[in-house]
């Protein structure tokens, strides 16, 4: 699923847009389906209780009994179904997600924008038995570098002499053909690591190495770009079956990325630590106010509330009326935020535990308590 995408249907608006999540165990696809029927009539029953226009309500119907769900992706922990009377979007998450039928003017948006930070652009660079291929990653997907500096192939053809003369404490032909084949090896992999400065153009700019143990570690060895690698995957992958690298660098990449989210978000706490607050309704009143810097969520937190007219005030309980009913004040809360173009963060289940989970980074001291 590429990143414009999901983009495309977090900004979508209308009635009805339809959310389904669904939570993918370990016995896969069958169930899956059976939980997709279930939620589909869920979404006939809320039908009959909303003021839908019967024409769009038709034309949503039929979308809703023509999606078939593909069979899980062995990294899937969830799906995502989307569904307005202009089409319907099937979204794979590689993360746990909880069940969830919503239908409202504006698709749910936290599994999507956390599946966003992701999808973070990015090289990998394969060692396989015949030279050095470079592959930019986007979105889960790989496509060959080819640009006059890869790919890079190892001398093909070696020519010895047939018969070995073999004298003490001399070396045969096949050692001498081993010894000039890791110098030819080593001299391909001095030259990629060269052309890397054209990629790898800061610290920020991360790669992958892919092949067998004894290849990786020898261009760790040497390269001078330790910094930007963010992982390995072992195997010798072909560059004529790119779908199996990039199946396996991406199983890798996901588990990468995830450590890399959380530590990120240890950073942000302990640096901003004295510009923080943590809870709902603190972060709703710097969001509304403009204070807020940066807003971090925890992904898989939904809560209703309730405002005034003015939506200047939030609160978890019905106040004297007249009041307006927030389905879900989170995600609303979130929309805001991406609105005012300040950050939002997405963080794993329970890192903001301690916060409420959620927590608002301030521009400057606020009274929000």
């Amino acid at each position: 699923m590429k990143s414009e995408i999901l983009d495309m249907i977090i900004t979508m608006r209308g009635m009805p847009c339809i959310t389904i999540i669904i939570p993918v165990d370990r016995n896969g696809g069958e169930k899956v389906i059976e939980r997709f029927k279930k939620d589909v009539r869920r979404v006939h029953g809320l039908f009959n209780s909303a003021d839908i226009d019967a024409n769009v309500r038709e034309s949503i119907e039929q979308e809703l009994d023509n999606i078939k769900l593909p069979p899980p992706a062995s990294y899937q922990k969830g799906v995502g179904v989307y569904i307005t009377k202009a089409g319907s979007f099937v979204v794979p998450f590689p993360f746990d997600v909880d069940s969830r039928v919503v239908v409202r003017d504006q698709f749910q948006m936290s599994e999507l924008a956390y599946l966003q930070q992701y999808f973070v652009t990015h090289y990998v660079l394969s060692l396989n038995s015949h030279g050095v291929w470079l592959y930019r990653s986007k979105d889960g997907k790989l496509s060959e570098v080819s640009d006059g500096y890869f790919p890079l192939h190892y001398l093909a053809e070696y020519h010895f002499q047939s018969a070995p003369q073999i004298t003490d404490g001399a070396t045969t032909v096949e050692e001498d053909k081993t010894k000039i084949t890791a110098i030819r090896v080593q001299s391909v992999m001095r030259e990629a690591d060269t052309h890397l400065r054209q990629y790898l153009t800061d610290k920020a700019v991360r790669i992958v190495l892919a092949g067998t143990q004894k290849r990786v570690h020898m261009f760790t060895s040497m390269t001078a770009f330790s910094d930007n690698v963010l992982g390995k995957v072992n195997g010798n992958f072909n560059e004529n079956d790119i779908k199996q690298l990039e199946e396996a660098e991406w199983h890798v990449y996901l588990k990468l990325r995830k450590s890399a989210l959380a530590a990120s978000c240890q950073n942000i706490l302990s640096r901003e630590k004295a510009h923080i607050a943590g809870g709902l309704i603190p972060a709703w009143r710097a969001v509304v106010a403009g204070k807020a810097q940066a807003l971090l969520l925890e992904q898989g937190y939904h809560h209703k509330a309730f405002t005034k007219t003015n939506r200047g005030e939030l609160y978890l309980q019905s106040p004297s009326r007249p009041y307006e009913e927030i389905d879900d004040a989170v995600d609303e809360l979130a929309r805001l935020v991406r609105s005012q173009h300040r950050d939002l963060i997405l963080v794993e289940r329970d890192q903001l535990k301690d916060m409420g989970h959620v927590a608002v980074i301030l521009k400057d001291q606020l009274n929000v308590s």
